[in-house]
């Protein structure tokens, strides 16, 4: 079964003899030949929770590696997809209280630190429970920036192709009287939550 195909490779969802079920990504060749970050991925997988863990990889022709499978797919599609049920906010503080897990991680108890990641809804995976992983990538950037950015797409519910809006929207919204403007309608239950409490998540995003 095909889970998604790109312009980096088709992933599939395979069945092991063993009953596991696991996402298989389908490579050039030449697209692994960084067996130092292949090996830091599948270490780090295994050691925190909160990032999506690689078992396994064969090189060939084509390469294939063997990640967990991830049941309910990345955070954007049930941030953008209208055909998604949205996510309600329990689970999206959820979610960033994960990804920020995960930072932490990366950044304070790995030595040296983990700068190899790509802080976006698309680079977050969610499994059965819709507990948070990230997939470890090659992409540097600015984590901070890039964590705030997640959280205003968590809280605004809006894509970060209109990253610039979304900022200037905050700025323009006396974000502390009225952040009934830019707070995602679409879960139904955010007048059952203190608005202030995702002021606070934004300013300090």
């Amino acid at each position: 079964m095909i889970l998604e195909s790109g312009p980096q490779g088709t992933t599939y969802k395979a069945r092991f003899p063993n009953g596991l079920v696991g996402a298989v990504k389908r490579v050039k060749s030449h697209q692994l030949q960084n067996d130092s970050f292949l090996k830091s991925v599948q270490l780090l997988g295994r050691l925190h929770h909160h990032l999506v863990k690689l078992n396994g990889l064969s090189k060939g022709k084509d390469g294939f590696l063997v990640f967990d499978y991830m049941e309910n797919g990345r955070l954007k599609d049930y941030l953008h997809d209208p055909l998604k049920t949205p996510l309600n906010w329990r689970t999206r503080l959820q979610i960033a209280i994960d990804i920020a897990a995960a930072l932490e991680y990366l950044q304070y108890f790995c030595e040296p630190p983990i700068y190899n990641v790509s802080i976006s809804s698309n680079n977050i995976f969610l499994d059965e429970n819709f507990v948070a992983k990230i997939l470890l990538s090659k992409e540097i950037g600015d984590l901070f920036f890039q964590f705030g950015m997640l959280l205003l797409e968590l809280i605004t519910g809006q894509s970060l192709l209109n990253e610039a809006e979304i900022v200037h929207q905050i700025q323009e919204s006396e974000f502390a009287y009225s952040i009934h403007k830019i707070v995602d309608t679409d879960p139904g239950d955010h007048r059952t939550w203190k608005f202030t409490c995702y002021g606070k998540i934004v300013h300090q995003g």
